[in-house]
């Protein structure tokens, strides 16, 4: 454990960054400046959990035969959607602090308004020591090394104000998956007829939410097409 000088020292604060309603129609969610923040100054620091191999993250739905070839057994997980890849790579970057609040804007789209995204995702400038050693390791270099090493940081393209929402671009290949995933998605198919497509958000935001996913036995789980419970403490 560090000391409490150390973290005097040594500690960066994530309190910049507060979750409010995102100005995004449906994005849920977003990154919200809690105070004035300067052009060039850094949002939130990003340090990052190394997956190795994406592939990891795979989820098999027994659902769907092997031998189906119009649809694949696989599935990807939502974390993917927090995390920063390439293409042409096996390792997935997984920020650790509230950095997954700010939503994607870029100066394509302009999603966000006329003057786009007001922040940028950069390689840590010298927060974190081991970072630029590990920039130059290979994927099984880094496999070998113990705890945190690589980290980021958001930083300000111009200044934010109070109480404005920080967007930064995810890249074009996001973008681009993105609008194929609005393009094809459909609700799951409900279990029964009693059974309706409702997100997580508002199944939590209804009078009684757990209606349909309480048993009565705490070690027997409710079948929902897509909805779960877990614990929160």
């Amino acid at each position: 454990p560090r000391t409490i000088e150390w973290i005097r020292s040594n500690g960066m604060c994530i309190e910049n960054l507060v979750p409010r309603k995102s100005t995004l129609p449906q994005a849920g969610n977003g990154g919200f400046a809690q105070y004035h923040i300067s052009k060039g100054e850094i949002v939130v620091p990003v340090p990052m959990l190394h997956i190795l191999n994406k592939d990891v993250l795979l989820m098999y739905d027994d659902s769907i035969k092997d031998d189906d070839e119009n649809e694949s057994n696989t599935r990807l997980q939502l974390l993917l959607n927090y995390c920063f890849g390439h293409r042409v790579s096996s390792m997935l970057l997984c920020p650790n602090t509230n950095a997954i609040l700010i939503n994607h804007c870029s100066d394509r789209k302009k999603e966000c308004g006329p003057e786009g995204p007001n922040a940028e995702l950069r390689w840590s400038s010298g927060w974190e020591p081991k970072s630029d050693r590990f920039r130059n390791f290979t994927i099984d270099e880094i496999a070998q090394q113990k705890g945190r090493g690589l980290s980021m940081e958001i930083v300000a393209l111009r200044d934010i104000q109070p109480g404005e929402e920080v967007f930064m671009d995810y890249g074009q290949d996001w973008e681009e998956a993105w609008e194929r995933h609005v393009a094809s998605w459909k609700p799951p198919l409900p279990v029964d007829e009693s059974e309706s497509f409702v997100t997580a958000k508002v199944a939590n935001e209804q009078d009684n939410p757990l209606e349909l996913l309480v048993t009565g036995n705490v070690r027997t789980t409710a079948n929902h097409s897509h909805l779960f419970t877990g614990c929160f403490y």
